[in-house]
């Protein structure tokens, strides 16, 4: 059930950052830190800032029950706890993705082992300001479904991507495009013979749905990035791989001011080290205009990517810079992939 969040993880840790005098310059300085959890693993996947300046985050946790629970944290503009809740039954459940939801609420997207049909199942929960279930809801058939990112869409629905299938290859994308009740709208699967595993959604400015997901059926190497461009109903428009003869694993994507596509993730294949962040930059169809790798002689991975107007921000983790044996990893980079500045954030340990 470790798709999409590691099995060995540690405390809930969130951080804001201030920005100096010129964001184009200057690295943000700390504001700062909190840790979240209990006596066991308990690790964060998604967060969001909240309307009135704290934040949600949602995650797993092993500290409160005798297998996982999703685990959702709300706190003040401090980080200091309002609440936490745990949702689940009585086997393995995580949440991976977290959206605002259209009036108040939110909705979380992960995987079930207590509930649903088969081995583990997509796991769709809608919860109030409070933390209260509103409702929820499981997808899938008696092979195994996860989802990773929720999007809320502009009729107030709700879609997510992951993966459907069996271990340890034979997975194909599964998309689920949902109503504000959490009933389905309709479902796709996309792939081929082998491996995929969708990683990060986006609505476009069309209407539609940008995936980017991870393939071992497509592609030039043993994994690549696979990036498709599907309509409002979910029919591929166009599809593309990138990569090299090594392992290349996507992770975030976002469509550009100018119809393009930043693709982020981390590459065996190209680089100084033995991962490297991976950075792809395309034009509408997705045509490579550019590609970037950052990183050192160790491991570096990208986690997740947001715009910044015209810029870029990454973070993800570093083996090869910082205190520890992993560090959070922070860049901005300018629209051609320069790095503008870089932090690594952590101790002694992994963070």
């Amino acid at each position: 059930m470790c798709a999409f969040h590691r099995c060995t993880l540690v405390s809930v840790v969130v951080m804001t950052l201030i920005y100096g005098g010129s964001i184009l310059a200057q690295a943000p300085d700390t504001l700062w830190t909190k840790a979240y959890g209990g006596a066991d693993d308990d690790g964060a996947r998604s967060v969001l800032q909240t309307i009135d300046g704290g934040y949600i985050v949602a995650g797993i946790s092993y500290s409160f029950s005798a297998t996982s629970d999703a685990y959702v944290i709300r706190t003040d503009s401090f980080g200091d706890s309002l609440w936490s809740r745990i949702y689940g039954g009585d086997s393995g459940d995580w949440v991976s993705g977290i959206v605002a939801a259209p009036g108040g609420g939110y909705v979380l997207s992960g995987g079930t082992y207590s509930y649903g049909q088969g081995r583990d199942d997509v796991y769709i929960i809608k919860i109030d300001e409070d933390g209260d279930t509103v409702w929820t809801k499981t997808y899938g058939t008696p092979l195994r479904e996860q989802a990773g990112e929720i999007r809320h869409t502009p009729d107030g629905g709700y879609i997510t991507a992951g993966i459907t299938g069996l271990p340890p290859n034979a997975y194909d994308i599964y998309v689920i495009r949902m109503d504000s009740l959490g009933d389905s709208l309709w479902t796709r699967t996309y792939g081929g013979s082998s491996f995929e595993q969708a990683n990060s959604i986006q609505l476009t400015a069309d209407g539609g749905y940008v995936i980017l997901a991870t393939t071992n059926s497509f592609g030039a190497g043993n994994y690549d990035f696979y990036l498709l461009v599907t309509d409002s109903v979910g029919d591929t428009v166009w599809t593309k791989t990138y990569g090299g003869g090594n392992a290349d694993w996507g992770r975030s994507v976002a469509q550009t001011p100018d119809g393009g596509y930043i693709l982020a993730g981390y590459t065996n294949s190209f680089g100084a080290g033995s991962d490297d962040i991976y950075l792809v930059r395309t034009d509408a169809v997705g045509d490579t205009l550019w590609t970037r790798t950052y990183g050192g002689v160790d491991y570096d991975r990208a986690s997740s990517l947001e715009l910044a107007g015209t810029d870029y921000i990454l973070v993800g983790w570093t083996m090869s810079f910082g205190a520890g044996s992993r560090d959070v990893y922070f860049m901005k980079l300018d629209s051609l992939g320069d790095t503008l500045w870089t932090k690594t954030y952590g101790g002694s340990a992994k963070d």
